[in-house]
């Protein structure tokens, strides 16, 4: 459903009978920035009611921004689910967004400093939410090599993620390429990233 999303998203006449008005979706962008699984079910009855074509930018902040915990991931994967199949921008402001974080490492930042960031991606890829998936897996191989570089002795944090093993054996040409030079990056500094780990 994500990947043919662009094919079936709505009309400007479905947005009209929502609810435009600039008090409930900047609530609504508020309440985004502290989501938690527990308010699932009323952030998803304010999407569904509310027209946020002029607020895409805001939505997209403010998960991104958003203080999550691991037990909120799939709370906020469902919202991006929903969203980028009725705005059709979501998708290349989510991707715009994940590349401002991920590409400002510094030399000294550690794999905790990103961890939600890179698992929002990964989850994000898989489930074809980000469509330009080329430029998705080259900010996820340029920020697991920084990993490698900063953090070695915490590189089986995506190795043994089961999001990380589903996504780098995606199959797409540029997903083996990446796949082998983060291999061979790890081998260089000893660390625990060996191939059959990541296809397992």
């Amino acid at each position: 459903m994500n990947l043919d999303a662009k094919a079936h998203h709505p009309p400007d006449s479905f947005f009209r009978s929502l609810d435009s008005s600039v008090k409930k979706n900047s609530v609504f962008v508020k309440k985004l920035s502290s989501l938690t699984e527990q308010n699932r079910d009323k952030l998803v009855g304010d999407l569904n009611s509310l027209n946020l074509t002029k607020y895409i930018e805001e939505v997209v902040n403010a998960i991104c921004s958003a203080k999550l915990k691991m037990q909120d991931m799939n709370c906020a994967i469902h919202l991006c689910s929903l969203l980028h199949r009725r705005y059709s921008d979501f998708s290349q402001l989510l991707l715009k967004t994940l590349q401002h974080a991920l590409n400002n490492l510094h030399k000294d930042d550690k794999v905790s400093r990103v961890r939600i960031e890179l698992r929002l991606l990964g989850q994000m890829l898989v489930l074809g939410i980000i469509t330009d998936q080329k430029e998705g897996f080259t900010l996820l191989h340029n920020t697991l090599c920084k990993i490698v570089e900063n953090d070695k002795d915490k590189l089986d944090f995506f190795t043994s993620d089961g999001v990380f093993r589903q996504t780098l054996r995606r199959r797409h040409p540029w997903s083996a390429i990446y796949q082998k030079q983060a291999v061979d990056r790890a081998a260089q500094h000893h660390s625990p990233c060996h191939e059959d780990t990541i296809k397992r």
